[in-house]
């Protein structure tokens, strides 16, 4: 049975006035990073975006996103969660950070109304545009997965963030490779019960994000599995980080239920 979400999703509305503000550099708490990886460009990936926020100083570098359908984009609940954002810019069709591809002006963002701040729980959000996407040349949508894959299903993870725990942002575009895990495996690395029925656990076998490399896809056999999440502090090896579990029955008709996909 398809479990039911509430309909009082929260919807926040903005403004759809042009970027004028400068970027600012993302804070670490903000911003997760693949450490590691290797260099991707956005032809192998035309799905893949950064979303940026208009804080009241400026406007910051904040997470990944995915382009799932002409008018929407997969992100994570915390990009958003405790700031003052009045505006949402994505950047599309470019394999760097701050330059190239088209700017979008979001009109609205909708956060899972079931996530939960204290521990991740729930941790996605889809943004709303106006104009297509994908009449940008080359970007295209990526499909949602909509059943939980087997542990060691191997996927990817992409992301602009930081190189190393205390080091510079990406300004291109990064890939990490990982294996998802078994619950039992989450366990002994991350702790009994942190990881729920709405998370994945994954190890890194090349490059591994950090504090999530936040809002990014975990894509594996050309589908969204999951969204990057969070990590251990100081981006230790030999260990795993989480994503919210696109397939899990929460996560899934809630993206259904707000984009129609």
């Amino acid at each position: 049975m398809k479990q039911v979400i509430s309909v009082l999703v929260i919807v926040i509305g903005l403004s759809g006035t042009s970027f004028a503000a400068s970027l600012g550099s993302p804070s670490a708490t903000v911003s997760g990073r693949i450490i590691g990886g290797t260099n991707a460009t956005i032809n192998n990936y035309p799905f893949m975006m950064m979303l940026y926020g208009q804080l009241p100083t400026n406007v910051y570098a904040l997470c990944g996103a995915s382009v799932i359908s002409p008018y929407h984009a997969l992100t994570a609940a915390h990009c958003f969660y405790g700031k003052n954002i009045s505006k949402v810019y994505l950047r599309v069709g470019s394999s760097y950070q701050n330059a190239g591809g088209t700017l979008y002006t979001a009109k609205n963002y909708t956060v899972h109304p079931g996530y939960n701040p204290s521990n991740s729980d729930n941790d996605a959000a889809v943004v709303l545009v106006t104009k297509s996407f994908l009449s940008v040349p080359g970007t295209q949508s990526i499909p949602l997965q909509n059943n939980e894959p087997a542990a060691s299903t191997t996927c990817y993870a992409l992301g602009w963030g930081n190189t190393s725990p205390n080091g510079p942002v990406a300004e291109i575009l990064q890939l990490g490779n990982y294996t998802i895990q078994t619950q039992s495996v989450c366990n002994q690395l991350l702790g009994t019960g942190r990881v729920t029925a709405q998370m994945y656990c994954a190890t890194a076998t090349k490059g591994r994000v950090c504090l999530g490399d936040s809002g990014g896809p975990l894509v594996c056999g050309g589908r969204v599995h999951g969204i990057v999440s969070f990590g251990k502090s100081q981006c230790p090896a030999n260990t795993a980080e989480v994503f919210a579990k696109v397939p899990s029955a929460s996560i899934r008709n809630f993206i259904r239920q707000v984009s129609g996909i």
